[in-house]
């Protein structure tokens, strides 16, 4: 749809038949389907056709049946790679490949295998959001409520995700803390990674781990 925004495109024919593909293939919708929807969607705003348009313009009646058309092919496929190029896929890759060289850097010995975990960590997810503790000398705040503040910014990112029906975790590991990363990541004096929160859908069941006993820490005044 050329010129104006695609609002929903799973009711859509194409959509619909792929859905049900994926049923037939796996037993049960994919728990992952509202993501790649979505991931369709914004090709679709990228490339301003809506599904089954794509579809038309791709495939030709011939003899009763449907044959792909090559040029249309083609260009569909170099516009793939465009927006491939153009979403946050490609910045978490080269994020991946900054922790490799750290993790290298940091040990020299470290093996493929290490390396491709690296390369790969920020892969985990769809979306990953770093979030940046900004501490500001001489504010009228104290500099303790200003690292709260991005702690609770990440909180607030888990709760909004799970509240749409996504799963989100809030996580450091060493490359929050790595001067190397920190320095890629074109950190100035007085900030701090608070997180990184990984947001998606989850393929498997959820299970909550052990909790502590609240009356061991809670007191009343």
């Amino acid at each position: 749809m050329r010129g104006e925004a695609i609002s929903s495109i799973r009711d859509s024919a194409t959509v619909q038949a792929w859905v049900s593909g994926l049923r037939e293939q796996w037993g049960k919708e994919p728990a992952d389907m509202r993501a790649r929807i979505a991931i369709l969607q914004r090709f679709c705003a990228f490339v301003e056709r809506e599904p089954d348009a794509i579809i038309e313009e791709c495939s030709r009646d011939v003899d009763g049946g449907k044959r792909i058309r090559i040029k249309k092919r083609r260009f569909y496929s170099e516009k793939i790679d465009e927006f491939q190029a153009s979403v946050e896929g490609d910045a978490r890759a080269r994020f991946g490949e900054i922790l490799a060289a750290c993790a290298h850097a940091a040990n020299p010995d470290a093996d493929d295998e290490r390396l491709r975990i690296e390369r790969e960590r920020f892969l985990r997810a769809p979306v990953v959001v770093a979030v940046i503790s900004r501490v500001r000398v001489g504010l009228p705040i104290p500099e303790w409520e200003q690292m709260m503040s991005a702690g609770a910014s990440c909180m607030s990112m888990v709760l909004a995700a799970h509240s749409m029906g996504f799963v989100a975790n809030w996580i450091t590991e060493w490359c929050a803390y790595h001067p190397l990363v920190r320095e890629r990541l074109g950190l100035k004096s007085g900030e701090r990674i608070a997180g990184f929160i990984y947001i998606g859908t989850s393929a498997v069941p959820l299970e909550d781990r052990a909790r502590p006993d609240l009356d061991r820490f809670v007191t009343r005044f």
